[in-house]
Order: C-alpha cells, then sequence, then structure tokens
C-alpha cells in the first residue's frame, strides 16, 4: 500500500531519505523474493517509476480513500490462498516478522493474521481469501482493519520480533527517530 497523501509529513514521505535509502525501498527490499506476487497499488507517478524499474507490478490510480486501495489490490490477488497488506511507511518491519504471519496462515489455511507485539496491535495483515469479497466492498474511507474488529474471533495474533517494526512514519520527526533505531541495529 502506497497510496497515502502525506499530509502530515507535508510530502510523499515514501519517496523520503531513510537511512540511504528511499522509504518506499525498504519494504520493497524485505519482500523481494518471498511472494508469489507483490503489488504497488498507489497514485504516485515517482513510486510508480521506482516499481517499475525493479519490476514490481504497479496499479496506478486516482481514487480518494483507503477502501479503494484494497479493492484494487485484492482484484489482482483474487487467485492468491492469502493477501498481506504491506503499508509501505514502516521502514523497521523484518523479513522474520512477514514470514511469522505466513506461517501462522500456512498452519490454517484460513482466518486473518495480524502482527502483534506484546499487547499493540498492528501491521501487516494476512487476509485469507475467504474475506476477499468483503474487502473490495469497504465501508468508504475503511481498511481492513475494519474487518479485524468486524470478526475479532477470526483473527491470529502473530507476534513481531520487536517493537519498533510496527512503528510508522507519520511526520518528518518519525523518520529521524526511527532512522536513528536503524542505525543502531
Amino acid at each position: 500500500m502506497a497510496s497515502g497523501y502525506g499530509k502530515r509529513f507535508g510530502s510523499n514521505k515514501l519517496l523520503a531519505d531513510f537511512c540511504g535509502k528511499l522509504l518506499i525501498q525498504r519494504i520493497l527490499d524485505i519482500t523481494e523474493e518471498m511472494f508469489e506476487k507483490r503489488v504497488v497499488v498507489t497514485r504516485s507517478e515517482e513510486i510508480r517509476e521506482v516499481c517499475t524499474k525493479q519490476r514490481v507490478q504497479v496499479i496506478f490510480h486516482n481514487l480518494p480513500n483507503r477502501n479503494d486501495t484494497i479493492r484494487l489490490g485484492v482484484e489482482v490477488m483474487e487467485d492468491m490462498e492469502a493477501c498481506i497488506f504491506c503499508p509501505s511507511d514502516q521502514p523497521l518491519l523484518r523479513r522474520e516478522s512477514l514470514k511469522a504471519l505466513m506461517e501462522s496462515f500456512e498452519n490454517r489455511k484460513r482466518g486473518i493474521h495480524r502482527l502483534i507485539y506484546e499487547n499493540q496491535e498492528g501491521t501487516p495483515i494476512l487476509f485469507g481469501k475467504e474475506y476477499y469479497a468483503e474487502l473490495k466492498n469497504l465501508p468508504e474511507k475503511s481498511g481492513g482493519s475494519y474487518l479485524v474488529k468486524k470478526y475479532p474471533e477470526k483473527v491470529t495474533k502473530v507476534s513481531a520480533f520487536e517493537c519498533y517494526e510496527l512503528m510508522d512514519v507519520d511526520k518528518p520527526e518519525d523518520l529521524e527517530r526511527l532512522c536513528e533505531l536503524c542505525k543502531k541495529e
């Protein structure tokens, strides 16, 4: 998911420098060769160019809401058993945590699987294909967490390896703080 407007950041945060790379590059790097299919849904021409150069499928749109972004992504993933919505603004997300989400799904072959750390719920969230129809018809401005709230009994919580993996970038100071954490690793 790379369709945010970056209002709080003041510009397209995914094009900001994060420890020597574009912020969008972090999620592209950790998901490389990990999934059968990767798709970036964006309204940014610059993000489309970055992804196209790396042979990542892009859905380019100008629709206004989060539910639009999700619908467009799910439509391309309908042949998959599950899909993971990975926000592009969590630069410290680890590949191992994504693998843990996938393994959780493999054990059940259905359901909703959500990354957490201790009691803090976060993203990414993996949805089995039984939720695709509802994901394509979410209420306006809603995201996948709408279904998490609707079906709490269907949610499997999967522990992230570190608390900072769930932290996202909303403002420039968030980017600076997370970059400092990245340098300490």
